[in-house]
């Protein structure tokens, strides 16, 4: 497909986030000049980051907190995992600088082992639930037989980002972002627009639930939602998602809920309550071993099997 073309969808889908958290974007402002559209052709991106950078800036002035920080001077990196195997990130942010733009970055994306254990080599559909800046969602999309990821981030600012990431990796068709906040399908009443604020946002976090997407069948799933995991363990159509995906990438972030007072013991029990059992990413330990050693403080990543 023609950069034109993706440009078109790209376009399209910026809108529609925006046109969601009721963001006015009829001015232009994440359009592209002509200069910046016909060097990103010839693979130069860096006369449309500044463009996206500033568009962006301008829209969502008056929604973004006083701790956030957009770079002076953004760019595009290029990290080279394999000859043939390359991932566009831009460098927008503060955020994703100190994520995405340090030295060694590549080392906490986990989804470089899973592909080399061959977790994706059946996946054609992905599930991403805490998308970010989709660096994860764009790394799905570029996989063999990959036809779609569906990502849930409930930032417009990580949103905008990340569909941007999704034209600098030609990957704009496959990717479709649910740009709000994933909810358990028997969450309470009122939980779709929350009173809790969305990092470096001014504005409320909102959220979609799980069930209202039209097909629920993904061949690999992957939970980063800081938390909520324990909650969305107790929905039915969650636990289905994973028990029918071939591999599920599932982060529980025990510290983030420590100081409620839930224990270790606790999450254990949410695990087999909902019938998941697999292993720690790393250590390849059975699930329940490793927790029942584990911090209640820490963060920690298993394969579901």
């Amino acid at each position: 497909m023609s950069l034109m073309n993706d440009y078109n969808i790209y376009i399209e889908k910026m809108g529609a986030a925006f046109r969601a958290h009721d963001i006015d974007v009829s001015a232009g402002n994440l359009m592209f000049s002509e200069i910046a559209l016909v060097k990103a052709e010839g693979g130069d991106w860096s006369q449309a980051v500044i463009e996206f950078k500033d568009g962006l800036e301008q829209l969502l002035a008056a929604k973004l907190s006083s701790g956030h920080h957009f770079l002076s001077k953004p760019y595009i990196r290029k990290f080279q995992f394999d000859i043939d195997e390359t991932l566009l990130v831009a460098i927008v942010n503060e955020q994703s600088l100190e994520w995405y733009g340090r030295d060694g970055a590549e080392h906490a994306f986990d989804f470089l082992l899973e592909s080399k254990r061959g977790l994706f080599r059946k996946s054609n559909r992905y599930l991403d639930l805490g998308g970010h800046q989709m660096v994860w969602a764009c790394y799905y999309a570029l996989q063999y037989g990959a036809k779609e990821v569906v990502s849930y981030e409930p930032s417009i600012l990580n949103v905008a980002i990340g569909i941007f990431n999704c034209l600098l990796n030609g990957v704009i068709e496959t990717v479709n972002v649910i740009p709000f906040a994933v909810l358990a399908s028997n969450a309470s009443a009122g939980d779709e627009n929350s009173k809790m604020l969305v990092d470096f946002m001014s504005v409320p976090l909102r959220g979609f639930r799980i069930d209202r997407m039209r097909d629920l069948n993904f061949d690999f799933v992957k939970t980063d939602i800081e938390g909520y995991e324990f909650d969305l363990l107790r929905c039915p159509r969650y636990v289905d998602i994973l028990k029918c995906a071939q591999h599920s990438h599932l982060e529980l972030h025990l510290g983030h809920l420590y100081s409620r007072g839930i224990d270790v013991k606790m999450w254990i029990d949410r695990l087999k309550s909902a019938g998941l059992n697999g292993e720690e990413l790393y250590s390849g330990r059975d699930m329940f071993e490793f927790l029942a050693e584990a911090s209640p403080k820490g963060f920690y990543s298993f394969i579901l099997r």
